[in-house]
């Protein structure tokens, strides 16, 4: 098995080609080449990595990504990278190897890249082989926050029109009790030692196309409407009031989408920091899927900068990290 590490702009349409066949077959997805590069060019350096292993006739066997992230740590800015994309095809399976190869040739070439840590939020399948074989830690999984708007629909109940008229109700009653206490107090997030550089430049490459992006004022918000089996999910990404999460900015996206959409539900996942009325944390055993956050360091550092990372209660980590909606 050869393997070979690329830069997105590297690789020619064959191999694209081969790709995003391998990733369509392996997930049961109808992505198209150009999605693919388009996605992996959208990055603060204009590009990603890509780990591609050949068989010996030169079929591709696999791929999987590094997509390049700047970091604020402890107010120092640095370069990680988050793992996604992966795939191995069913044919080759049967060597357990080939992905923590290809695993090893992105560590080898993103840490002369300066890359200094790698990110990942892998599915219930590479979850173990994460651990395991990648040998890298788990810090924290996900949590997720909801506020039902048609809880009828949401769970396809044959009291469908009574209970969404219920829920619709108390949301509504919700809000305004937290639009009239964001006038009184605001809670702002305790500052965070690990989160993403949220800039101009970060936001327009992050936030481009299918997103809804607000600014208007002190505040932003940036949000997407998902189509979920049926269930209008407004996924709720970013939230700030100079450049700060709090729950007044909160309050005002989620009366933005329920004004200007029709969402039977809104998500927010990933960490708050900051005490909030507006949504209802979801029970970890009630999640629709676990998102275990994991990370390994290429580089040699001090022990006191690995406590950091170690520590959960250090991370700002959401969907606006990772998610590919």
């Amino acid at each position: 098995m050869t393997i070979k590490v690329l830069r997105t702009n590297e690789i020619d349409q064959n191999t694209w080609a081969s790709i995003t066949n391998g990733f369509n077959e392996s997930f049961d997805r109808v992505k198209s080449d150009n999605e693919f590069i388009v996605y992996y060019q959208n990055t603060v350096l204009g590009y990603s990595f890509h780990a591609l292993a050949f068989d010996d006739s030169g079929i591709l066997a696999g791929s999987t990504t590094i997509i390049p992230q700047y970091y604020i740590v402890n107010g120092v800015k640095m370069l990680f990278g988050l793992s996604g994309g992966s795939f191995v095809k069913k044919k080759f399976r049967s060597d357990i190897f080939i992905f923590s190869d290809m695993f090893e040739a992105l560590r080898l070439h993103c840490n002369k890249e300066n890359i200094k840590v790698f990110l990942g939020v892998p599915n219930k399948n590479s979850y173990e082989y994460s651990l395991k074989f990648l040998n890298q830690k788990h810090i924290l999984d996900i949590e997720y926050y909801a506020l039902p708007i048609h809880f009828g629909t949401l769970i396809n109940s044959k009291n469908k029109y009574f209970l969404n008229v219920f829920s619709i109700t108390f949301s509504f009653l919700l809000q305004s009790c937290n639009s009239f206490l964001s006038l009184l107090k605001n809670f702002e997030a305790l500052p965070s030692k690990i989160s993403l550089l949220y800039n101009e430049d970060f936001i327009k490459h992050r936030f481009s196309k299918g997103y809804k992006v607000i600014q208007t004022g002190a505040f932003f918000y940036a949000y997407k409407m998902v189509n979920e089996n049926g269930v209008e999910t407004a996924y709720l990404f970013y939230y700030h009031e100079n450049n700060k999460k709090t729950s007044r900015a909160l309050t005002k996206a989620i009366n933005f989408v329920r004004k200007n959409e029709n969402p039977d539900l809104i998500l927010f996942i990933g960490s708050m920091h900051h005490t909030q009325f507006n949504l209802f944390k979801v029970p970890k055993k009630r999640v629709p899927q676990l998102l275990p956050l994991v990370y390994e360091v290429l580089s040699d550092f001090s022990e006191s900068f690995e406590e950091i990372l170690s520590n959960d209660k250090n991370w700002d980590f959401g969907l606006a990290n990772f998610d590919v909606r």
